[in-house]
């Protein structure tokens, strides 16, 4: 259950923007509250390219109390140190009152208008194209490794205002608080599984070693026993021990 007092109040709204099309082969259909029309250059909640199997819309994220998310190895590490290099992917989220990130639960998602809007534009273009990709805007994040172009240039609208939407100017981590107490604890946690798994890798491959042991044990205990016997045979000389060593 979604919890009013969590929720970014960004995602009460319903947000139109104008795409930014990747292919200069391009021709657009718009929304326009499911009556798909000829692209005429207004902002809408979704688009759905006619050239190419790609549907343009606005990307809900995962976690409806977060503000904004981004990418910095470099400052995780510095809060939890380089023995956990191999642990943490470097992702830090500003959240609703600094509390932990709340997933969506699907009935609340799949009702707001610009989830609506984005699966009728998947199933759009895979009715134009047999296929499709979603792109379009992520309302709380930058991209892995570069700004959010979206915001670069402002092409993202509340609809009831048409005010712009736009980033935090300097976003506050819930999990940097108090020390990077979360992410040392995240970090802690991780690691620590990992070397579980490990374990019991290890474990796992060091008893099939000592089965292998065993099998050969056996193996040249029951080839000592041929020999024996064999070694009773007239047939039998030493010329055959020296031959094989």
């Amino acid at each position: 259950m979604i919890k009013e007092e969590l929720i970014n109040p960004l995602f009460k709204e319903t947000i139109v923007f104008r795409p930014l099309v990747e292919y200069r082969n391009s021709n657009l259909l718009r929304y326009n509250n499911g009556k798909w029309m000829f692209d005429d250059g207004e902002p809408d909640l979704a688009f759905v390219d006619l050239n190419n199997a790609i549907a343009y819309s606005v990307l809900l994220p995962n976690y409806y109390n977060v503000i904004w998310s981004w990418h910095d190895l470099a400052l995780t590490l510095s809060i939890v140190g380089e023995e956990y290099k191999h642990e943490v992917r470097g992702w830090h989220s500003q959240t609703v009152n600094n509390t932990e990130s709340e997933h969506w639960d699907d009935k609340d998602r799949d009702k707001h208008p610009n989830q609506i809007a984005h699966e009728a534009a998947m199933d759009k273009c895979c009715e134009l194209h047999n296929c499709g990709s979603g792109n379009g805007v992520h309302l709380t994040s930058d991209g892995y490794d570069k700004p959010n172009p979206y915001f670069e240039k402002e092409l993202v609208w509340i609809q009831r205002t048409m005010q712009p939407v736009t980033k935090p100017d300097k976003p506050v981590c819930y999990q940097c608080l108090n020390n990077g107490l979360l992410h040392k604890k995240e970090a802690f946690e991780s690691l620590y599984s990992s070397l579980l798994g490990n374990l019991d890798d290890e474990q796992k491959r060091l008893n099939k070693l000592e089965i292998d042991v065993y099998d050969t044990q056996d193996e040249i205990e029951r080839t000592n026993k041929k020999l024996a016997k064999m070694k009773l045979s007239p047939f039998y000389n030493l010329e055959l021990e020296v031959d094989n060593g």
